[in-house]
């Protein structure tokens, strides 16, 4: 199937004045791979809810229009909640470890294009996660400032460890120079390199070490677990 790795797809379907929610449920998540017993999909206000069987498939009675979909893991977690408009033929639903999606698809409209349009939107949304990866330090301060004590701490992390002599060193001409690094902290808490790019490749060298020198952090949650999740450093200097 083309979209195993990316798509969890509920179909609406309706004939006449029966209808009921048919779909397909295949798991994006990277982190781990719970079965597909793990989930459950419902309508909001009915009491049928159902688990989707090993191939991905279920299906619910659906009798009025305008209800909300609910997605949500079998520990009670909401993924999704979301209005079914009342001109509404299938809906697509994306999801990963950090983000989600919804999309309607009207009667008059085609569901592969729009699939291709939902699938692109999806790829450019930011993670969004329950809690933010704890930098040693940062646990007195609560969860809502996790992400400002992370950045301060990194920028600590920079100051001290970063080699400002190498630039004179390999004789770069003056000015801003910059060196980006992206990362990611895993679900055990540890700092992976991604990408470094910089002018020089000493100077990359010297961006990977830091990301090296990084200390193990608390990983950031999501849906109640830890969940792998990238970040982007850039370190700015001068030259005089």
């Amino acid at each position: 199937m083309r979209y195993l790795k990316l798509l969890l797809l509920l179909i609406i379907v309706g004939c006449g004045s029966t209808k009921e929610l048919k779909g397909m449920f295949v798991n994006l998540e990277k982190s781990e791979t719970p079965k597909n017993s793990a989930f459950k999909v419902a309508l909001k206000g009915n009491k049928t809810v159902v688990v989707p069987n090993e191939k991905g498939d279920f299906k619910i009675k659906y009798p009025n229009t305008g209800e909300s979909v609910v997605v949500s893991t079998d520990k009670g977690y909401t993924i999704i909640e979301e209005v079914v408009p009342v001109d509404t033929k299938e809906v697509i639903v994306l999801i990963d470890d950090v983000r989600e999606m919804v999309a309607f698809v009207k009667a008059d409209q085609d569901f592969d294009e729009e699939y291709s349009k939902a699938k692109k939107m999806f790829l450019k949304l930011p993670p969004k996660i329950d809690q933010f990866s704890v930098f040693p330090g940062c646990e007195i301060v609560g969860v809502e400032q996790y992400k400002r004590c992370f950045q301060k701490k990194i920028n600590k992390h920079i100051r001290r460890h970063f080699d400002s002599e190498i630039a004179n060193e390999i004789g770069m001409a003056s000015g801003r120079k910059r060196i980006f690094t992206v990362f990611e902290i895993d679900k055990q808490g540890k700092a992976k390199i991604i990408s470094v790019k910089a002018p020089h490749p000493r100077l990359k060298k010297e961006g990977e070490r830091i990301i090296k020198k990084l200390p193990l952090m608390k990983p950031a949650i999501n849906r109640n677990k830890p969940v792998n999740i990238k970040y982007a450093l850039p370190i700015t200097f001068n030259v005089q």
